[in-house]
């Protein structure tokens, strides 16, 4: 009989996210996929852009996320991020931040700003692109993000590779720690973290350090790993890239 920690480990490294709520209702005609990802169209535009980095060591096999369908269904034109291993590449995350920042390129000649979007192993992702490329985006919501990979249970429930991935660069809240104090506070005043209550996967207490650092927007809500699945939540997350 498997652990718990190896049940929460599926959670994350898994793909559970992609399968397990409903989709809530974008038309699945206005996607179109390309070698980086899948780009949602919305039927009325809100003028704004969003990189979204999903979660989870799965290829996407249905770009129809729930929480990507809330964004598109409110406007937004959606990039879902192929990540190295999805193009038969090596599995590596500088090699997916450079994917963001090439796609992100892309996007602001159209829209000027855009922002970005992560969850679990895509919070994590997106954290450590946005630390590094802050001035390239509007704002950034990472999402139930590690900033402590080492002190995850779930790490070990990872393959040799799925380990080398998250260990490839410095942890978040090293990264950051190593920053000016006025670059600190710049790059925290664009960041959103969201943290569930009830996550055994990757507990709030992992930002504690990383926000006290940057002084970024932590909000706290009730949940476990798979809370960004409730549209109450990820209408916090876009309540804080609009205003």
């Amino acid at each position: 009989m498997k652990s718990l920690s190896g049940k929460l480990g599926v959670i994350l490294i898994g793909l559970i996210i992609f399968g397990c709520a409903q989709v809530s209702g974008a038309d699945k005609t206005v996607y179109r996929s390309t070698g980086a990802g899948y780009i949602f169209h919305p039927k009325v535009s809100n003028g704004r852009a969003l990189v979204y980095c999903h979660g989870g060591f799965g290829k996407v096999r249905n770009p129809d996320l729930p929480d990507v369908d809330y964004f598109v269904n409110h406007g937004w034109t959606v990039v879902v991020l192929k990540y190295e291993e999805e193009t038969g590449k090596r599995m590596s995350i500088q090699g997916d931040i450079q994917e963001i920042m090439g796609v992100t390129l892309s996007l602001k000649e159209k829209f000027g700003s855009v922002d970005l979007l992560g969850v679990s192993r895509g919070g994590f992702v997106a954290l450590q692109t946005f630390i590094r490329h802050g001035e390239k985006f509007g704002k950034c919501v990472a999402v139930v993000a590690p900033t402590h990979v080492e002190s995850l249970e779930v790490i070990r429930e990872m393959t040799r590779e799925q380990q080398q991935y998250v260990k490839e660069l410095d942890d978040p809240d090293e990264y950051v720690g190593e920053m000016s104090l006025v670059d600190r506070l710049e790059l925290g005043k664009k960041l959103l973290l969201i943290y569930g209550s009830k996550d055994d996967v990757v507990p709030a207490s992992q930002a504690a350090e990383f926000c006290e650092k940057t002084k970024c927007k932590l909000i706290l809500v009730d949940g476990n790993h798979m809370l960004f699945s409730r549209q109450e939540n990820e209408r916090l997350a876009e309540e804080f890239l609009l205003n």
